[in-house]
């Protein structure tokens, strides 16, 4: 039986010739997950940067996968054989990312009491980073198969970039030919050089160890997606010679969703800024020198976003962001969200393409969550979604493009108070203060969304029926919040 003084050991780590594969022992319980690789060869890699580098690597994979066994809230984590590896800063950033994701995770299970588990006592420091001889135009692309990976697709295009795109199935998302097959649907709208995918088997997710297992305590788990593909990738990065990853994470990521305890309750915190210049400075100084991942529309909102699709509307029908039956469940937030973005810019005939003849805001089971999206309720939903004004925003343009529901009335008390000005000021303005956007594509990244920004401007002011808004310069940045 699980207490309060359970350790959560990382028991071993197998890397093989193309997959890593790590296991875990909290109380009676083991675990494991392996990643597969289909374009890595690990007896490679160790052949040019050395066994002992690509076990350190093989540890830090390891290392951000346990995390979200932590969710069962050990009293210490022990790293086993590999503790030689944890050193001062990898401690600190092991425990930065745990205190930071798994706020939910304390707000869902009501834990005032908890924090970080006990970490061991950091090694002496490790190695130095490899550092490769890298020209400045090698692109590594993640693609989710969503409205963002699309967009992204279509910037590097735009501008220019040569890059190569990674896609993952994970276990807990259903089978992987149908997650690859649908990504791979979307990427046939972009360019990549080559198509580089992963496969992740996850034990601890796939089986409901809350409820099997409620001798733990805990009613809800987390995981640190972001994080943990970052490290996963590195492998790719280092066989192929990629200078950057990109990712296409928007400003809303750095908002939270609810204030509860005295702390910003954030589901996306692993996409926010905070974690990539934490991610980033860690990596450069300790793995890959000449490594830098950022966000390509970290600069925008989704309005911009949503707005920028009018541009690339005919390949829209080939995304999917369900995260609960995929392509689209069209009952989650997520869904209910992506659909009236959608709504509020494009063509219906594109609607019926992506989700089929339906109306998501005339179902009577919807109507909770289309408040929660517009900010009624206590709180926004825990999903990769934008802010309440955004959602109410995009219902306002979606009526006056012609859709009506008894979601819209049910909501009509956060859109009648909607001051389309300011909405237009702070979600259409571009912060390019991000310094991860590498220079030899700043400029033109912000001509490109500048466009875009003043797509969204025309169709808010043509709502308004005034003039084009002008934005201010980095918009007004205010969290929309719930308070308990």
């Amino acid at each position: 039986m699980p207490t309060s003084d359970t350790t959560l050991l990382l028991a071993d780590i197998a890397i093989a010739r193309n997959a890593v594969e790590a296991r875990y022992r909290i109380a009676d319980l083991s675990f494991s997950t392996a990643i597969w690789y289909d374009s890595v060869d690990f007896d490679d890699l160790r052949a040019r940067f050395g066994a002992d580098f690509v076990e350190r690597l093989g540890f830090h994979i390891a290392a951000f996968e346990m995390n979200k066994v932590a969710s069962l809230k050990p009293a210490r984590i022990d790293w086993g054989k590999y503790g030689h590896f944890a050193d001062a800063d990898f401690n600190r950033l092991w425990a930065s990312i745990f205190e930071n994701v798994w706020a939910q995770w304390r707000y869902e299970n009501r834990i005032t009491d908890y924090r970080v588990p006990e970490l061991p006592e950091p090694a002496a420091p490790t190695a130095e980073p490899v550092a490769r001889d890298l020209p400045d135009d090698c692109y590594l692309a993640f693609c989710g198969g969503g409205k963002d990976s699309l967009l992204t697709l279509s910037l590097l295009g735009e501008l220019g970039v040569s890059y190569d795109s990674l896609a993952y199935s994970a276990s807990f998302y259903g089978t992987a030919p149908k997650q690859h097959a649908l990504i791979d649907r979307l990427l046939d709208h972009g360019a990549p050089r080559r198509r580089h995918k992963q496969w992740v088997s996850d034990q601890f997710l796939d089986v409901p160890v809350t409820e099997l297992r409620p001798d733990f305590g805990v009613e809800h788990i987390t995981a640190a997606e972001t994080p943990s593909s970052i490290f996963a990738a590195l492998p790719i990065v280092l066989a192929h010679g990629h200078r950057y990853i990109c990712l296409a994470h928007e400003r809303s990521a750095d908002t939270g969703q609810v204030e509860w305890n005295g702390e910003d309750i954030n589901h996306q915190w692993g996409k926010s800024f905070a974690a990539e210049a934490l991610l980033n400075g860690y990596i450069r100084d300790h793995l890959i020198a000449d490594f830098d991942y950022f966000s390509i529309l970290k600069p925008v909102y989704d309005v911009t976003i949503f707005a920028a699709l009018t541009g690339v509307e005919d390949a829209v029908p080939a995304t999917h962001s369900c995260n609960i039956s995929k392509p689209w469940c069209l009952a989650c937030p997520k869904c209910l969200y992506v659909w009236l973005g959608y709504a509020a810019f494009l063509d219906r005939e594109t609607m019926i393409a992506t989700f089929g003849d339906v109306n998501l805001l005339d179902r009577e089971e919807n109507i909770f969550t289309y408040r929660q999206l517009v900010g009624l309720e206590d709180q926004l939903p825990f999903e990769c979604i934008g802010q309440a004004r955004e959602a109410a925003l995009f219902m306002r343009l979606a009526e006056r493009r012609g859709w009506s529901g008894c979601a819209i009335e049910a909501c009509r008390d956060a859109l009648d108070v909607l001051d389309l000005e300011q909405v237009a000021s702070d979600y259409t303005a571009l912060d390019f203060d991000c310094p991860n956007i590498p220079a030899s594509i700043r400029d033109g990244l912000e001509s490109l969304l500048e466009r875009s920004a003043a797509i969204a401007r025309e169709r808010i002011a043509v709502l308004s029926g005034s003039e084009t808004p002008a934005p201010q310069s980095g918009g007004v940045y205010e969290p929309v919040h719930a308070r308990r």
